[in-house]
């Protein structure tokens, strides 16, 4: 039980020091807003015994909202990861980037983008009969127009999540059970949850475990992290030309055209899993992390 008690602690106690970044950073952008929103002449200095609705009203208008939101996930983002690395919750090893071929990152990368259209189709299509809520809709519109924002959401994001979610958490709970897959399982559940929105809870826990499973055969966060740029990227480059028109795009084929793409891109995911498992090295007992020493493995 003690082993276990450990386990949470130190997964919950990373998460607790993520969100706190992200909310101490997120008031400090806010603050900044209110000042530049002051300056361009938009919220006199006057009005600051204005009550907080109105204000933040002004602020929300001014699109200066989207910037504070926008530099909160970024400098959350940097600052984080810097302290994984400083404080070796996570060792940067080269080996950990280059142990693929081309042939298998290539192979991963395509198994990324299949899964992609096929979870992303299976979710529509349960939201076609059983609604589920996006409550971040809105604000990822906005931060698809935005610059900082979108460096934040297709490349300093995917970066540290993966970082922290698959090279940090997942890998130590692979230590830590016998069983890799546990681990992964816990790992990925972990991330959708932290999501903390009800539609990419289901679509980030589902891509989570491919992500999951990719990083424990190849031992590489390479694939893990092209293939996260490539989701967000994809996802914000739609949100950015297709805005709220991206849902009514993709279900206009109906019923039978969302679980055609399902089908489609899940045998092409499951060909591509298959083939990768079969091209590479058996997985090492117990399993540990691209150049590691073998007497740190239970570490």
């Amino acid at each position: 039980m003690k082993k276990y008690i450990l386990i949470a602690g130190r997964i919950a106690g990373l998460l607790f020091l993520y969100s706190a970044l992200q909310i101490v950073f997120t008031y400090i952008a806010v603050i900044i807003a209110l000042f530049a929103a002051s300056y361009s002449g938009n919220l006199p200095i006057e009005s600051f015994d204005m009550n907080i609705d109105a204000m933040q009203q002004i602020v929300m208008d001014g699109g200066y909202f989207t910037w504070s939101m926008a530099l909160s996930l970024l400098l959350s983002a940097l600052f984080m990861l810097w302290f994984l690395v400083k404080f070796k919750f996570f060792v940067v090893r080269r080996e950990t980037f280059t142990t693929l071929d081309r042939g298998s990152l290539l192979v991963s990368t395509a198994l990324v983008f299949c899964s992609m259209f096929f979870l992303n189709a299976a979710v529509q299509l349960v939201n076609e009969f059983y609604p589920i809520p996006d409550f971040m809709q809105d604000a990822f519109l906005g931060l698809s127009h935005n610059v900082v924002g979108v460096i934040s959401i297709t490349f300093v994001a995917p970066i540290l999540e993966e970082v922290l979610f698959r090279g940090t958490i997942q890998g130590y709970l692979m230590r830590c059970f016998k069983n890799p897959y546990v681990g992964i399982i816990i790992a990925s559940l972990v991330f959708g949850v932290f999501h903390l929105n009800p539609i990419q809870i289901v679509y980030a826990s589902l891509l989570g475990f491919i992500l999951g499973w990719i990083y424990y055969r190849t031992r590489s966060l390479l694939p893990v992290i092209i293939g996260h740029i490539l989701n967000n990227s994809l996802a914000t480059l739609s949100m950015f030309l297709l805005g709220d028109a991206e849902e009514e795009i993709l279900t206009s084929g109906g019923i039978s055209g969302l679980l055609s793409i399902v089908v489609l891109f899940a045998l092409a995911a499951l060909w591509l899993a298959l083939r990768m498992n079969r091209s590479l090295p058996a997985v090492e007992r117990p399993w540990r992390d691209a150049g590691e020493p073998a007497d740190d493995a239970n570490g």
